[in-house]
């Protein structure tokens, strides 16, 4: 008896280690996902997160993306995120991001990637983000991939790029705006 209640006692602790939830704060303005190891992962456990919690996305300001494994990113499924303001990836591996990255998140001020290696940006992902004020790389492998989209983000007020040993040099037309 005593070895099945160890047993259960090491499954239940071993479930609590491995948390992949989604976490609110700020009386539900801030959400934190960690530890989720794909797209569809995530998305289920944003609509679990705001469900559990009577929350709608419409009301979420930052959404920050912390150590998950994704391939690709995009919250499209879930609907419009009118009020977030602010989208953040730490340490999670992305490797692509599509055209449909950032639809539906017309409201986007800032985006930050830190820690991650994206090979790929399709041409026409960051069409939707009219309001962009603010980008932060940081320690990002392949930065010289978003070179050729600075000139997209024609209300950029600011661009973070910090811990970039791999930037020699920045193009004089980068941020050229036709």
């Amino acid at each position: 008896m005593v070895r099945y209640t160890l047993i259960l006692w090491m499954l239940l602790i071993q479930r609590y280690a491995e948390a992949t939830e989604c976490y609110f704060y700020e009386n539900g303005l801030h959400m934190y996902c960690a530890d989720i190891n794909s797209l569809d992962a995530l998305n289920a456990e944003i609509r679990k997160g705001l469900t559990d919690n009577n929350l709608l996305n419409d009301n979420i300001e930052l959404l920050k993306i912390i150590r998950c494994d994704l391939e690709s990113f995009t919250i499209d499924s879930i609907g419009k995120w009118y009020k977030l303001k602010d989208l953040r990836f730490i340490d999670s591996n992305i490797s692509s991001l599509t055209s449909d990255a950032f639809v539906n998140l017309e409201a986007l001020e800032v985006i930050g990637i830190d820690n991650s290696d994206i090979e790929y940006i399709d041409k026409n992902c960051f069409n939707n983000l009219k309001t962009l004020k603010g980008l932060i790389l940081r320690r990002n492998k392949n930065l010289e991939i978003f070179q050729k989209y600075f000139s997209d983000f024609a209300s950029l007020e600011s661009l973070g790029l910090i811990g970039d040993p791999a930037i020699e040099e920045i193009n004089e037309d980068t941020f050229f705006v036709v």
